[in-house]
């Protein structure tokens, strides 16, 4: 005969329970969404999915907007695995100065720029592209595969100069 073995595994508990970090703001980089939990035994893991994958990396994502952090104990062999429990968490999008020719609007610092219309200037000038500084040394080409950025962006309109010099004639 086999006698049934019981399960005697006990529940595993929090000393220190993940927390959402607070006053995140879009900044272009890698952000922990929450402090690390400690657990008196088994392991804790994170998800940005209530089926997981878990990991022992806390989230970090690089975008502004909202996310729900899973959290849960790993049992082992003595302990059980704890319910998923999850943190909301927010990040700020944060909104940059983009001047481009002199007009200066708000955008969001993760936003890609679209390609804005020629501009045109009076007399024998034609446009010849944007440049991100003042002198047109630095050309800023279209279509832009990177987003604004948190330091925000200007552009300058450059211009060939397509005058052309007076013919002299000269009176005997």
């Amino acid at each position: 005969l086999y006698a049934g073995w019981d399960d005697n595994r006990t529940d595993p508990a929090f000393t220190t329970v993940p927390a959402a970090n607070t006053n995140l703001t879009y900044n272009g980089e890698a952000q922990p969404l929450v402090t690390a939990g400690v657990s008196d035994h088994g392991t804790v893991v994170y998800s940005l999915s209530e089926e997981g994958p878990f990991t022992t990396t806390i989230p970090a994502p690089t975008a502004s907007g909202d996310y729900n952090v899973y959290y849960r104990i790993e049992g082992d062999d003595f302990y059980n695995t704890t319910s998923t429990q999850s943190i909301p968490v927010h990040i700020e999008p944060l909104n940059v100065p983009v001047t481009i020719n002199g007009t200066t609007t708000q955008m969001s610092a993760e936003a890609i720029l679209s390609e804005p219309d020629d501009p045109t200037r009076t007399g024998a000038y034609s446009f010849n592209g944007w440049y991100t500084d003042a002198d047109c040394t630095q050309e800023y080409t279209f279509p832009a595969t990177s987003p604004v950025g948190v330091n925000g962006l200007t552009l300058y309109a450059g211009w060939d100069d397509n005058r052309t010099d007076p013919a002299f004639t000269t009176v005997p």
